[in-house]
């Protein structure tokens, strides 16, 4: 009963801090991602609804010079996509792939030295491109009106989902309606590598820059808000009930130690105390049942309290779909939109529904969710996987009884694809986990920026670098 009242003390101390904190904050006016612009603005400019301007280029920039520059960090996304376009040979014939061993570790897995290759390359790419993609102009605009340069001086980074997964290309003229990671002044690219922030960079594979607006994840009520934490503009009328929001989100931390018990999370393969691997008897990497569990508990909200706050203020952790333009939505409709025969899956070839037609919306995206639970709930394809996380091939197993099935992630020649498991998929990007029995539980409930987090974590394997 204690917690009980501590509970209902917290959620409504977190109610209360969100409200205060939608009129304490105000996002700054940058339109970095293809965000709609106010009709005043556009008219000032004389564009369309997602023109992009050499100020909003220029912010882009900036945003991207935040951080210390380096290489991408091992492990994510985004120093895979660099290795796998980039490492290689460029030659009037086309790319050339490097096909050798990774330098890891361990060999044979991507390393530093791998991304430090590929980072090398795209800097002499960005520099001097031989291939470049045609853009510009605007977005949705004819093929035959894009241009190759549009003579601004800048070279872009931008990906998007192709039929083999994410691709990434190099514009020197704005990539309307693509992911736009990185850009750089073509005169001089180093400004960019000894300053850029590859956790903006990072984010940004999830933006679309100069095209219709994608649902964002950290923020239910507009402005959108980026995931990194935006540089506010307050107002000191506003600036008291930033106080009063600090006050409350503070009060409510205090009381939510007391009303929830945190689990012990080794839900990424993160390394544990000596003591609790001994108290276990195992390896480093080793997943326990309990871990399997907290993974679990992590995808679900915090509870019928607080699901109830997180329904009422529209925000994630209430189940239904992914989000729209995600890279999780995109792998669910490419990987189960379709048909499971006995002789493998048929993807859906039909017109996407959008909005606009040809593009992936929420349609598509509810049928690629229903094919994921009816696959989960009776795979018809199973990965091997369980024992532990390195051992040999033949060790490994379809099933290990212990009841759960698995959505994880992991990075093929083509791009990121998804598999199945019924065993703990050690090494590889667990993205979801669900009891065979009851798979409904967890779409009823999962938070879909946990699943979209854990595509950059390794689950039962060495620690990579968080974003």
């Amino acid at each position: 009963m204690a917690r009980a009242s501590n509970l209902l003390v917290s959620a409504v101390l977190f109610a209360g801090a969100f409200t205060v904190s939608r009129w304490a904050f105000v996002a700054p006016n940058v339109n970095i991602q293809g965000l709609r612009q106010s009709s005043t603005a556009l008219a000032a400019r004389g564009g369309g609804e997602y023109d992009i301007s050499d100020a909003d280029i220029q912010n882009f920039y900036n945003s991207l010079l935040t951080g210390a520059g380096g290489d991408p960090p091992k492990g994510t996304v985004l120093s895979e996509l660099v290795v796998k376009f980039f490492h290689g040979d460029f030659t009037p014939q086309g790319f050339k792939r490097y096909s050798g061993l990774w330098k890891g570790p361990p060999p044979g897995n991507i390393g530093k030295k791998d991304i430090a290759v590929g980072v090398a390359k795209l800097k002499e790419q960005m520099s001097n491109p031989m291939f470049v993609t045609k853009g510009g102009v605007g977005y949705g605009v004819d093929e035959t009106q894009k241009v190759e340069d549009d003579g601004k001086g800048w070279v872009w980074l931008a990906a998007e989902m192709s039929p083999g997964g994410l691709a990434v290309e190099l514009f020197k003229s704005v990539p309307y309606g693509k992911r736009a990671i990185l850009v750089a002044k073509q005169s001089n690219v180093d400004e960019l590598f000894q300053k850029v922030n590859w956790d903006t960079a990072l984010g940004n594979i999830e933006k679309t820059f100069g095209g219709p607006q994608i649902k964002q994840f950290l923020a239910p009520a507009p402005p959108p808000h980026d995931r990194a934490v935006p540089q506010l503009r307050l107002s000191m009328a506003r600036a008291s009930n930033l106080l009063v929001s600090a006050v409350l989100f503070a009060g409510a931390f205090t009381v939510s130690r007391w009303a929830f018990v945190a689990p012990n999370v080794n839900s990424q393969g993160l390394r544990q105390s000596s003591t609790a691997l001994a108290a276990r008897g195992g390896g480093e990497y080793d997943i326990s049942d309990a871990d399997i569990q907290n993974f679990y508990n992590s995808l679900l909200t915090l509870g019928f309290a607080a699901s109830k706050i997180v329904d009422l203020l529209g925000m994630t952790g209430a189940g239904g779909d992914p989000p729209k333009g995600t890279v999780l939505s995109e792998l669910v409709v490419k990987f189960f939109h379709g048909d499971f025969t006995p002789q493998g899956f048929k993807r859906y070839s039909g017109l996407w529904k959008g909005p606009p037609p040809g593009n992936i919306g929420k349609k598509d995206i509810a049928v690629g969710v229903a094919k994921l639970k009816e696959q989960m709930s009776n795979p018809m394809f199973v990965t091997k996987g369980g024992v532990g996380y390195g051992v040999d091939e033949t060790q490994k197993v379809e099933d290990d009884g212990k009841g759960w099935v698995w959505l994880a992630a992991e990075m093929s020649p083509g791009g990121l694809a998804v598999e199945l498991f019924k065993s703990v998929p050690y090494g590889k990007r667990a993205i979801l986990v669900a009891k065979q029995s009851n798979v409904d539980e967890l779409f009823q409930k999962v938070n879909w920026d946990t699943a979209l987090g854990n595509i950059e974590k390794t689950f039962g394997g060495p620690q990579i670098k968080q974003r």
